[in-house]
């Protein structure tokens, strides 16, 4: 699902892969790849939303990564002026528009986009800025999970993942790994609980998320 991110005494997660983010921002290198197995998927997935085509939607893929790459060398992340969400939102935005624009006049609804992208988050295209927070949330919930599973134990996690997130029944799950229903209970108990001070935090620094205090 989400990438790893690093953990002080305390996590701070600024809403995107903080490994990915510190190469930017440090002036590391950021390949092509992880931008693409990270967030690929949101943006072919807002551009359908707004009725681009296949082609359309790897040609906006293909622009939204040349943006990011362009403005990597000088973007700063500061949190207390706009999320990395806003941010990423905008340049998806103003890339949708330009595809739309570059359709024959007849089949051009530009009349739906806001003139400026830099306005999108102030609500002329709420169902693109919903769908991008849903989005949003199944990463950062991912990215939850890949915290969970470097906190404990890789078969504790396995029967959390297996029972709880799977549900599969616990016959199977003991056949499956060879413990006792005991153990199975034990190991699920310990996970939700990490799970929620994980899912906790995560809210505390970004209230609009309302990830679900499980997590599952």
């Amino acid at each position: 699902m989400l990438t790893n991110s690093k953990r002080g005494s305390s996590l701070k997660y600024p809403e995107t892969s903080q490994t990915l983010l510190e190469k930017m921002t440090g002036g590391g290198e950021v390949s092509w790849e992880e931008f693409i197995a990270r967030y690929s998927e949101i943006i072919i997935s807002l551009g359908r939303l707004k009725g681009l085509t296949d082609t359309e939607c790897n040609d906006l893929l293909q622009e939204v990564m040349f943006r990011f790459f362009q403005n990597s060398k000088t973007f700063v992340f500061d949190p207390g002026i706009a999320r990395f969400r806003t941010y990423f939102g905008r340049i998806i935005h103003g890339k949708i528009i330009d595809i739309l624009r570059k359709r024959p006049p007849v089949s051009q609804p530009v009349e739906t986009l806001p003139e400026d992208p830099a306005d999108a988050d102030d609500g002329p295209d709420n169902i693109l800025n919903t769908a991008l927070l849903y989005e949003w949330r199944a990463l950062i919930l991912h990215d939850a999970m890949e915290l969970l599973r470097k906190e404990v134990e890789p078969i504790t996690y396995c029967a959390f993942e297996l029972y709880m997130v799977q549900e599969m029944p616990i016959d199977q799950v003991i056949g499956q790994l060879g413990i006792t229903k005991n153990q199975v209970y034990i190991a699920c108990t310990r996970c939700v609980q990490k799970l929620k001070r994980i899912i906790a935090e995560i809210n505390a620094d970004d209230p609009t998320l309302e990830l679900p205090e499980n997590g599952i």
